[in-house]
């Protein structure tokens, strides 16, 4: 499925004329805008905001109430020329936002749905190519569908993260309302997902070994479980999870030693 493209100019127009969405407006507190209006006083606009044909504002919510606050009479605005469609504003509003570091997990998986709500047809792949996001970034987003209300509740209010659904999506509720309660109660997140591998069903201790060495391309990797033994989806999402914080190194030009070290370093502090 190919993604339509949309013409757009940025022009200035007038403040007085754009129309908000109140309910975008009421995300940014006014202690934010203030923040926001000061950083724009010293440093003008970064980015401007994006406003439909019909003057109704799409994103940039914060910047239009920041704009407002400082007396502005015009803001520069990317105008998105004819009728757009629900599904091309939420996409627009999902390409400004879901990169965004202040846009939690929750969010994100309600405009991920409310996408896959708008279009029945559509595959996570649809929704993936559309976003311009990887299948695995938008798996991950929409991992709250499949956990319990509790941990949608608790990520809502900020206490969990994407990352923390992803792990109790995987098992049945008893398990995620336990790791839950283990998460809000300060527990480390080696801890969590040691915890959640022992809850998951897999292997009877017979099938599991203490320690793993195995060789391959002329090196040997050894793998030693902290308890309860490793079963075999232990040790993929453990080999799977070295191999990420090797890329990551890799590409902050790290040795292979000073990567060890890291490695050790951050253990102590889970």
């Amino acid at each position: 499925m190919t993604k339509s493209t949309i013409a757009t100019v940025t022009r200035m127009v007038l403040l007085a004329e754009l129309v908000a969405d109140l309910e975008q407006l009421a995300r940014h507190s006014a202690e934010k805008v203030k923040q926001l209006a000061a950083d724009m006083a010293a440093n003008g606009m970064h980015q401007a905001v994006g406003a439909g044909e019909d003057k109704r504002l799409i994103y940039g919510h914060g910047r239009f109430a920041a704009a407002k606050l400082l007396g502005w009479k015009e803001i520069e605005t990317k105008v998105y020329l004819g009728t757009l469609t629900p599904t091309q504003l939420l996409i627009i509003r999902a390409a400004e936002n879901l990169h965004r570091a202040d846009w939690n997990g929750f969010q994100k998986w309600k405009l991920c749905e409310e996408l896959l709500q708008q279009n029945p047809s559509w595959t996570q792949k649809d929704l993936a190519d559309h976003l311009s996001f990887d299948g695995g970034s938008i798996s991950n987003f929409l991992s709250p569908a499949k956990c319990c209300l509790a941990v949608q509740q608790a990520l809502r209010a900020g206490l969990l993260t994407t990352a923390d659904c992803v792990r109790l999506s995987r098992l049945d509720e008893p398990c995620q309302q336990h790791l839950l309660a283990a998460t809000l109660n300060g527990a480390g997140a080696a801890e969590i997902k040691r915890q959640a591998r022992k809850a998951r069903s897999g292997p009877s201790d017979a099938q599991k070994v203490s320690r793993f060495k195995g060789q391959v391309s002329g090196a040997s990797v050894t793998v030693v479980s902290e308890g309860g033994g490793l079963a075999l989806d232990d040790l993929i999402e453990t080999l799977a999870e070295l191999l990420k914080e090797a890329r990551k190194a890799n590409d902050q030009g790290l040795s292979a030693k000073t990567f060890e070290k890291a490695l050790r370093d951050k253990a102590s502090h889970d």
